[in-house]
């Protein structure tokens, strides 16, 4: 990766999840006003890792030039960070595992072992065997040299999700642990109900949790376009955030919108859960000091707007025991999310034709773990 091409080269201790904001901070309206103060020098901050700095201004030290940070193909990575990974045994939360793990950060993650059970009651078939978390685990290890932590914690037993927090002090959290079926959500109340409290009470619960145990950690939310649904005015989709200068003019008045979540109009009960999780996030980000830095707002837009790159892991590709169904990979460097493909307002089913016409398991060796689930049934 080049210079110029190294999206988060330029950012600063203010994205990094390793430093610790000194005195009190305003970090509502998803952190504009701290990020004035910081930008003229009245917020300072100290680095758990080098405590040795002292206090310091937190856009003084950049990614490039911080020793802590490392240059890869995604982008500069902190070094050895601790990645916690809700989900991991999904089709999202395998491929990421392996693919942050490879790259050198530390890799935790749980799951309840709940898409495997859906599966099995819809009597659905995997394309190919799915091997269970420690063979899975164990073949990561065999092929790859790394190791991945994982435990079987089902996300709304909030007590041992915030011991296993407390314990790992992660530095990123990916949130993935979801029903993520539009249908199953419409099925039947059962399965609504399942999906509602699945997704929104649990990512409810992950909130707190990370405010009272880990509140330095960076969150990973992922979205869906669904959210938005399909305007019957035919008017286009604003995503994420309004930016600063939008406006509002109705009977000859006019109001700012920026930093305003924008219109969802979700087409779902599943949908439903992640508009809702939007808005928990959203929320935390004013009252519960979720913190998003460096330039909070357009980080935020950014991340509600793209979809992840969906490509298969290159080293996953080698040995079908690691492979996961629609692997995806995502580069969460500090607070600054980047996803490689900006599709804006294209629909994921082009994704799963694709995928269903050309399988993972075509181009991998190993059966033992693969991921690769059929869609099926579904």
């Amino acid at each position: 990766m080049t210079e110029s091409s190294c999206h988060n080269a330029d950012h600063t201790c203010w994205s990094c999840p390793a430093v610790e904001f000194k005195g009190h901070v305003d970090f509502r309206a998803c952190g504009q006003a701290a990020f004035r103060k910081a930008a003229q020098g009245q917020l300072v901050v100290e680095c758990k890792r080098r405590p040795e700095i002292g206090y310091f201004d937190p856009m003084s030290i950049t990614f490039e030039s911080c020793s802590e940070w490392k240059k890869t193909d995604s982008g500069y990575l902190l070094d050895g960070m601790r990645v916690l990974i809700l989900g991991m045994d999904g089709y999202l939360g395998w491929p990421l595992a392996l693919k942050l793990a490879k790259l050198g950060c530390k890799v935790y993650g749980i799951d309840n072992m709940l898409r495997r059970k859906l599966v099995e009651e819809r009597g659905a078939q995997s394309i190919t065997p799915i091997q269970s978390m420690e063979d899975r685990i164990k073949a990561a290890n065999e092929h790859l040299g790394v190791d991945i932590d994982f435990r079987e914690i089902d996300l709304m037993d909030r007590d041992a999700l915030f011991a296993y927090i407390k314990e790992v002090q992660p530095e990123s959290i990916v949130q993935f642990a979801e029903i993520p079926s539009a249908p199953y959500s419409m099925a039947s109340v059962e399965k609504a109900v399942a999906t509602i409290q699945n997704n929104v009470v649990g990512t409810l619960g992950l909130l707190f949790g990370v405010r009272d145990h880990a509140p330095d950690a960076s969150i990973i939310k992922l979205g869906t376009m669904g959210e938005y649904g399909s305007p019957l005015t035919g008017r286009p989709l604003f995503e994420g955030l309004f930016p600063g200068d939008a406006v509002l003019q109705y009977q000859g008045k006019e109001w700012s919108l920026g930093g305003e979540l924008t219109p969802r109009d979700p087409v779902s009960f599943y949908h439903v859960s992640k508009v809702q999780g939007t808005f928990s996030v959203y929320e935390a980000c004013k009252y519960l000091a979720a913190k998003l830095r460096r330039d909070a707002g357009r980080d935020l837009r950014k991340l509600l707007r793209r979809v992840v790159d969906s490509r298969r892991p290159e080293h996953a590709l080698r040995h079908r025991r690691m492979v996961g169904h629609s692997c995806k990979s995502v580069c969460c460097s500090g607070r600054h999310r980047h996803a490689a493909h900006d599709l804006r307002q294209r629909k994921s089913a082009a994704w799963l034709h694709h995928s269903a016409r050309r399988p993972a398991v075509h181009h991998t060796p190993d059966r033992r773990t693969a991921g690769t689930r059929s869609i099926r049934r579904c």
